[in-house]
C-alpha cells in the first residue's frame, strides 16, 4: 500500500484547492492529482468568457503556474482517467492500464455537459473543455441583443 499517499480524482478547482490545503494544512506524503484533462488545473469562467472572447491569455485560465505544483511537491497525472478501482485494496485502475494505489482518496470530478445524441450543435457553440481544444470564440451574432452581455 501507498503510505500516506493522497489521490484526488479531478483535476478542477475542487482537486486543486484539496491539494493545496492538505499541503497548507501541514501534510508531508505523496499527493496525486488524477485528471482526464490534458493540462493543469483552470479556471473555467474564464475559459468560457473572457479567454474565448480572447480578452485574457491562454496562461490566465489556469488555476496556478506550473512550478507551484512542483514546489509543493503535489504531482498531475494528466490526460488519463479512472475506469475502476477497489476500494478495500486501496487502488484505482487507470485507463491507460496502470494501477495507482492510494492510503486516502477524494473524488473532486465534478461534472461532464451532456450531449444529445440527435442534436448536432452549430460550429459556434462549444462546451466547456480544456483550453487546447477551444479557439477564440468569435464575436456574438448580429441581433443577439439582449443576449450580448452574457456571450460566450
Amino acid at each position: 500500500m501507498a503510505d500516506g499517499r493522497v489521490v484526488i480524482v479531478g483535476g478542477g478547482g475542487v482537486g486543486d484547492s484539496a491539494a493545496f490545503q492538505l499541503r497548507t494544512d501541514g501534510f508531508d506524503g505523496e499527493i496525486v492529482i488524477v485528471s482526464g484533462d490534458s493540462d493543469r488545473p483552470y479556471d473555467r469562467p474564464y475559459l468560457s468568457k473572457e479567454f474565448l472572447r480572447g480578452e485574457v491569455e491562454r496562461e490566465k485560465v489556469f488555476l496556478r503556474p506550473e512550478a507551484d505544483y512542483e514546489s509543493a511537491r503535489i504531482e498531475l497525472r494528466q490526460g488519463v482517467r479512472v475506469t475502476g478501482g477497489d476500494l478495500s485494496g486501496r487502488r484505482l485502475f487507470l485507463e491507460d492500464g496502470s494501477e495507482l494505489q492510494f492510503a486516502s482518496l477524494a473524488l473532486a470530478t465534478g461534472g461532464t455537459p451532456w450531449r444529445l445524441p440527435a442534436f448536432s450543435p452549430p460550429d459556434y457553440v462549444y462546451p466547456p473543455r480544456p483550453p487546447p481544444d477551444i479557439p477564440v470564440r468569435p464575436p456574438p451574432p448580429p441581433g443577439a441583443g439582449a443576449r450580448a452581455p452574457a456571450w460566450p
